[in-house]
Order: structure tokens, then C-alpha cells, then sequence
């Protein structure tokens, strides 16, 4: 399992995959559990933003997933690094003014990780990058572009590029997939039994892009493997193979290949790369609710 990075929230890209364990009914709002206030002393539960009865626990408890605060670079060129892809992403941490750093909160939301930041202990979601209770609700990270891909393709396109390396190589064996079988086609998500995506398998994976200022869709990854580039309006998305899944094999490199994204938008005659989630159709379609999945070529207005 990944580990979490304090400092670097979205690099738990594989980790946020693999908690995703969660009932996502909201319900009507309950008082908070007693245990919770015992846990988080210095949370103020009298602000959030959504139902309490929504956020459940993910087995672990606070800072269960433990966070790399001294993360260790290697250079490619001098190491023996290894692995089937690299995440290669993050939000920017300074929320008015102020440096957060980040810790797991144990807790899930819509099958998704719920965050907190160190300084107040608000709780933030992982996926919209929202604080959802505490001192903070309401503030939002701004996404950073990243890319979710493989070694190879890193090391290909950074020679002198550093990967982070564990700082006990012992404490977790990395190549390995503790879910297997976990985005089996045709699998009801676990614990799950909010609304599901029509048209859609709920475990199929899509491309979610903020396409303008709040206003978001997805694109399924099936169809964007068939199409090989997609375009809409000024984006650009594109599939290429060479990416294991983290959650198919006992051991991660045998995965099947789910491939490669890169979404990029184009500005002033130039591709720029932009923020994007590579995710299950029923966590999309949980956060985005009122948000269209274009899932095949009839679809006209999701792309050219």
C-alpha cells in the first residue's frame, strides 16, 4: 500500500484507491460520536458542511496510514528504484496565507479519503480537496497538475529525475496488492450502497477534468483507450498503454494494463497539462452527482 505524504496530499493517489471501503449515504444529520470528540479535542465539530452521518470509518484510526514527513529522494541515474507507476501529484497546501501539512484522519467519505490538516484538525476531503468539518470548512486546495503514471515513462521522460524511496524499505512491501481483485468488472464497490452511474460499471475508471471553473465531467477510460485522444473544447486527453493496475494481482507489476492519461489544454498554441482524476464511475458520479460521463462515441457533446 502507498503511504501518505504529509506535505504532498494528492500523492496518496494509490492509497485514496485502495481505502475506498465506505457506505456513501449521507442520511439526515446526527449528533457527532462521542468517540470522535475524544479523538479530535481540538476539531470544532460545530462547523461542516456535510451530514456526520455520511463519514464512517475506514478501519484505521487517526494517522493509521501513516504520513511521510521526511520524505527521501533518489536520483534514477544513481539508484536501484523500482515499481510499476509513479503518482505523481499534489494540491498546494497554503490555504490564506498559511502552510497545512497532513495527516489521515482513519475516517471515509463516498468510498473517499478524509484528510486533516495539522494546524486546526479540520477535516478535508481528499478528492474535491474541500474541508468538510473544523475550523476550515468551506476552504478549498487548489489542484496542482499531475500525472498518475508509470516508472518507466518517468524515467523515459526525466533521466535525471528523483523518486521517492521509502525511508525503511522493510516496514511495507510496496509491490504488493493487499485487494486483489478489487476493480474486478461487474463488482459492486465495497460497503457501498449509495446511487450508482447509470449506463456504467461502477468499478469502470474514468477521467474526471474540471472543464471550466465548477463545472466538471468524465470521460470512461474504455472509451479514451478505444479513441486514443479525445477532444472537447480546449482539452485534450490522451491513452497510451504501459501501467499496471494496483488493484488486480497479488503483486502489482502483473496487474493488467489500465495505461497511461495525460490531459492537457491548450493555450496560446500550446498543450498544457491540467489538473485530472483517473477514478471509479461511482465515486465520480458520487461527488458529481449532477456531472455527465460521456461513455461512447453517440456521446457528440463530450468530445470530437
Amino acid at each position: 500500500m502507498a503511504s501518505f505524504v504529509g506535505n504532498f496530499p494528492r500523492l496518496i493517489a494509490l492509497t485514496a484507491v485502495f481505502g475506498l471501503l465506505v457506505d456513501a449515504s449521507l442520511g439526515t444529520l446526527s449528533a457527532d460520536p462521542i468517540s470522535w470528540r475524544l479523538e479530535w479535542p481540538r476539531t470544532d465539530f460545530s462547523k461542516h458542511s456535510v451530514p456526520f452521518a455520511g463519514i464512517k470509518s475506514g478501519g484505521p484510526p487517526k494517522d493509521g496510514i501513516p504520513a511521510i514527513d521526511a520524505p527521501r529522494f533518489e536520483r534514477l541515474a544513481d539508484g536501484k528504484a523500482t515499481g510499476s507507476s509513479a503518482a505523481l501529484g499534489d494540491t498546494e497546501r497554503v490555504v490564506d496565507g498559511r502552510v497545512l501539512d497532513f495527516g489521515t484522519t482513519g475516517k471515509l467519505r463516498n468510498s473517499d479519503l478524509v484528510m486533516y490538516d495539522r494546524q486546526t484538525e479540520s477535516w478535508w476531503q481528499q478528492f474535491t480537496g474541500e474541508a468538510i468539518v473544523g475550523a476550515m470548512t468551506g476552504h478549498h486546495l487548489r489542484l496542482i497538475p499531475s500525472r498518475l503514471e508509470s516508472f518507466d515513462r518517468f524515467r523515459q521522460r526525466f533521466p535525471q529525475g528523483k523518486v521517492l524511496i521509502p525511508n525503511n524499505p522493510n516496514a511495507r512491501n510496496y509491490g504488493r496488492n493487499p485487494y486483489v481483485g478489487y476493480d474486478a468488472t461487474g463488482r459492486r464497490p465495497f460497503l457501498y450502497d449509495g446511487l450508482l452511474p447509470d449506463g456504467i460499471e461502477p468499478m469502470e475508471r474514468v477521467v474526471a477534468v474540471e472543464v471550466v471553473p465548477g463545472r466538471h465531467q468524465a470521460w470512461a477510460l474504455a472509451l479514451l483507450r478505444r479513441r486514443g485522444t479525445i477532444e472537447s473544447a480546449d482539452l485534450l486527453l490522451q491513452w497510451q498503454p504501459g501501467q499496471a493496475s494496483a488493484l488486480d494481482k497479488s503483486t502489482i507489476p502483473a496487474g493488467r494494463d489500465v495505461g497511461n492519461v495525460i490531459v492537457q489544454r491548450r493555450q496560446d498554441d500550446q498543450l498544457v497539462d491540467v489538473p485530472y482524476d483517473v477514478t471509479f464511475a461511482f465515486v465520480f458520479h458520487a461527488f458529481r452527482p449532477n456531472s455527465p460521463i460521456h461513455k461512447d462515441v453517440s456521446d457528440t457533446q463530450g468530445f470530437k
